[in-house]
């Protein structure tokens, strides 16, 4: 008895052996497409990441300067205001950026639940 795999006679077996190697080469070239992709989102994480800290830092700034213009003269109340604007301000950017990261390790994880086994730049995909 030979195997069906093992008889190059049989074209049928050269069709499937064809069909198969496709296959695999198509599933490769998805998966490096995924894994390329994946790594151009972390890098928009980290980047998102960096601009969110610049801004987590401005807002502390802006808040001790307000914390320091309290009970002040009327010059200074003016000045806390546009402070006080310009801290609101950072907070929305913030909050934009936080819910630019967020929804981009969404789409990570929605697009990428079937690879568990994916790692990149220290990420652990789950």
């Amino acid at each position: 008895t030979q195997s069906t795999w093992g008889s190059q006679a049989n074209p049928q077996n050269s069709v499937r052996l064809k069909k198969l190697l496709k296959n695999r080469e198509s599933a490769t070239r998805c998966r490096n497409k995924r894994k390329a992709e994946i790594t151009a989102i972390a890098s928009d994480i980290a980047e998102v990441n960096k601009e969110n800290a610049k801004l987590n830092c401005q807002v502390t700034k802006y808040r001790t300067f307000m914390e320091k213009l309290e009970g002040s003269s009327g010059v200074l109340k003016k000045r806390m205001g546009f402070a006080s604007e310009e801290n609101r301000q950072l907070q929305l950017q913030l909050s934009v950026l936080r819910s630019k990261c967020t929804q981009i390790q969404q789409t990570i994880f929605m697009l990428y639940n079937q690879n568990s086994n994916v790692e990149i730049n220290g990420i652990k995909l789950q």
